[in-house]
């Protein structure tokens, strides 16, 4: 039985508006409405994908990588399942860590000349064989630095002005060298921002 509870999250959290605040931040992108119904499914609410610790108007945030309606429906022929919600919940769970970005990131800061990586929610040694490097550690913590990461790209100089510029869209390669792209959207939330994927 699939069951989202908001009053669990304010017993056990204290941030019981945190799960409607995201869906009410999607509601305006009807691209993203599997990502709402599944984070209103998600076994342990949305604070199960969330670093812990983290607190509302935190500086540090997080960017949630928003699959459109589209990724889902490639990834569950991919996978073979009817729904994603029909996934164990120790991969949903894994599956959406990975979209969860350890810091708050507009389109503008990701447009940096060299590219930029950044540690995701997902931990474990079966999802991430490295140790975090002290450059990682300085900008986002230790423990954040342990989560598996992405790499951004973009082209961010304007060959006019030679300044930088908020891209519209961005290039991310995972872990395992997969390929996605990112519609710049800048969505704001709690706890951060939100961009859309295509995966």
């Amino acid at each position: 039985m699939r069951v989202f509870n908001c009053l669990a999250l304010a017993l056990g959290f204290g941030r019981s508006a945190l799960c409607q605040d995201l869906v009410v931040a999607l509601s305006g992108y009807p691209d993203l409405s599997t990502f709402s119904d599944v984070v209103r499914n998600l076994p342990g609410g949305l604070q199960s994908i969330l670093p812990s610790g983290l607190l509302p108007n935190s500086t540090r945030g997080v960017t949630i990588l928003v699959p459109d309606n589209e990724a889902f429906v490639d990834f569950t022929k991919s996978v073979g399942v009817p729904d994603v919600l029909d996934l164990p919940a120790n991969q949903l769970l894994a599956l959406l860590s990975y979209h969860v970005l350890a810091s708050n990131l507009t389109g503008e800061d990701m447009a940096a000349p060299d590219g930029l990586i950044v540690p995701t929610s997902l931990q474990g040694e079966q999802y991430n064989n490295r140790s975090a490097g002290a450059d990682l550690i300085d900008k986002y913590g230790a423990e954040a630095a342990r989560g598996q990461v992405i790499y951004l790209s973009s082209s961010p100089i304007d060959p006019i002005g030679a300044r930088r510029v908020r891209p519209s869209t961005i290039n991310i390669r995972g872990g395992n060298g997969q390929d996605s792209s990112m519609k710049v959207v800048d969505g704001q939330w709690d706890l951060g921002y939100f961009q859309i994927v295509n995966s």
